[in-house]
């Protein structure tokens, strides 16, 4: 960028760090400058010296995670949840009483459904929950591993420590061995698997305000693509996996998720304007509609376009509150949702109710369009791009972790600037200015590869598991005969496996998956805060 005679250059050491720079034909040296000075001379481009010498607002997010871990080498970025096992367990091993004390309280205020679970709150100190541990193993020694937990709820309640441990005493013994290493050890290791084990999350809020929010029949509308089917496969792998991780603790309790979205009134044969809809191949998750309202309270009954909800979102999240505790009968345990509108209603209610926020990014539109920051002013009336740019730093940088797809998009590559990290300098002329905004050194970033529904996607060799049907059409369409009508030929070689890619016209797509490892993640990041 030339500002006269002077070139100013941002450089790039590394993933992450920067270096701006000038140059001046007259010097024989080369100079740092500030980022304050460097975005001012961005904005000069555009609203001339004079008004862009006019400081205005400038935004600088670093001092909330002053003392937030952050990770130093490129390599690690997107591996939070296990950097963070790794910080918990130095914190154990340079304080280990401060540690030991902070998680027996983060033990001790574990519930379900409003019952305490793991330890009871009459346990006062680590000391004494090691002593007790000790016993209790002790006196399991002569009892078959393969008692339920029923058999030995007595005992444990006795010693101050409650169900949750395992479904038999084999499980139990095992869980609590471990807990006793995690007491006395600094290992990140064990530290992980302890809380991967435990049951610590029965109710899950997602949310997903725009498009076309529905099983069937929306695909393909605006604003309505993969991340309907994505959100609904999460659901139910999410259910599952708590569902399996329950049954193993030995509680008799059932997962509950609630999918949060928007009620549509003129659904246009959509069940957009159904309230209240269980999600297909699930036990308890059900999809609840809440409709947005204007400044005057009147339900607004048509589509808006993503770009245009942002009115509407407080109110909204505002609405959603009651429903939300008549749908989960309680505070979430976990709130996770997606896109920028999704994670500021996330925002809002998770300080509400107190609880862990996982944002899945998808996608983020300042990466999207060509000096989209530059331009912000003359691309506004078709993308609010104001209000979306500020939303995207408020809802991302107040969650508790945050998924991605790729490391691409965290960090980028060593010739281009990540997703995450394009929002880490840059300046709206006449609006604000960003001196740092998202840092993707933060432990706070997870890079969760896309999966796919292993009940349409298995091994080539399963032919059982085919549908003949689709064999049939396939065959007939693409291996037989002339080409039909939208066919653009046939395979001259019928015995090569067909191959079938679908993909969109960006370079990168974010669409992370909360995977079975995911579900401790939430953990991790609660403990860390509470630690």
């Amino acid at each position: 960028m030339f500002d006269g005679q002077v070139a100013y250059a941002v450089l790039r050491p590394g993933v992450g760090p920067k270096e701006i720079v000038r140059i001046h034909p007259d010097l024989d040296r080369i100079e740092k400058v500030g980022r304050g000075d460097y975005l001012q001379v961005r904005d000069s481009y555009i609203q001339g010296h004079g008004e862009s010498a006019k400081r205005g607002l400038v935004l600088d997010f670093s001092p909330f995670f002053r003392d937030f871990p952050k990770i130093n080498d490129p390599a690690e970025m997107g591996e939070g949840i296990t950097f963070l096992s790794r910080h918990l367990s130095a914190q154990l091993e340079q304080h280990p009483a401060v540690f030991r004390r902070r998680f027996l309280g983060f033990l001790r205020d574990r519930s379900s459904a409003g019952a305490p679970i793991l330890v009871n709150r009459t346990m006062d100190s680590p000391e004494r929950l090691l002593e007790e541990l000790g016993t209790v193993r002790s006196l399991w020694d002569d009892i078959s591993p393969e008692t339920p937990y029923a058999g030995v709820a007595d005992v444990l309640s006795a010693h101050c420590l409650e169900a949750g441990w395992g479904r038999t005493v084999g499980d139990s013994a095992a869980n609590l061995a471990l807990l006793s290493k995690v007491m006395n050890s600094s290992d990140s290791p064990r530290l992980e698997g302890l809380l991967e084990r435990l049951p610590l999350i029965r109710t899950v809020l997602m949310i997903s305000p725009h498009g076309w929010f529905a099983q069937e029949g929306v695909l393909g509308r605006p604003d309505t693509g993969g991340q309907v089917t994505y959100v609904l496969d999460q659901a139910r792998a999410i259910e599952k996996h708590i569902r399996e991780q329950l049954e193993a603790s030995g509680l008799d309790e059932a997962p509950r998720i609630v999918i949060l979205t928007r009620l549509i009134p003129e659904a246009e044969g959509t069940t957009c304007n159904v309230r209240r809809e269980k999600v297909l191949g699930s036990e308890n998750t059900w999809i609840v509609r809440v409709p947005f309202r204007d400044a005057t309270g009147e339900v607004v009954p048509q589509w808006i376009s993503r770009f245009h909800i942002w009115p509407y979102l407080e109110q909204f999240a505002e609405d959603s509150r009651g429903v939300i505790a008549d749908e989960l009968l309680e505070k979430p345990d976990l709130i996770v949702a997606h896109y920028t509108d999704g994670n500021l209603v996330a925002h809002r209610l998770a300080e509400d109710c107190g609880c862990t926020h996982g944002a899945c990014v998808h996608a983020l539109e300042k990466t999207k369009y060509l000096f989209s920051d530059l331009r912000w002013a003359e691309m506004e009336p078709d993308y609010n791009f104001s209000v979306h740019f500020t939303a995207d730093l408020i809802a991302y940088n107040s969650a508790d972790f945050i998924v991605s797809i790729s490391y691409r998009e965290v960090g980028g590559t060593t010739t281009q600037m990540g997703m995450i990290e394009s929002y880490e300098l840059f300046s709206m002329h006449g609006l604000y200015r960003v001196q740092s905004g998202f840092d993707p050194r933060l432990a706070r970033h997870n890079i969760v590869p896309p999966g796919a529904s292993e009940e349409h996607f298995f091994p080539s060799h399963e032919h059982e598991r085919r549908v003949p049907g689709v064999a049939e059409a396939i065959t007939s369409r693409y291996l037989g005969g002339e080409p039909g009508e939208g066919s653009i030929g046939v395979l001259s070689d019928p015995t090569r496996p067909l191959i079938f890619a679908m993909a969109r016209n960006r370079s990168t797509r974010p669409a992370a998956i909360l995977s079975i490892r995911q579900h401790s993640s939430p953990t991790t990041f609660g403990l860390c805060r509470s630690l």
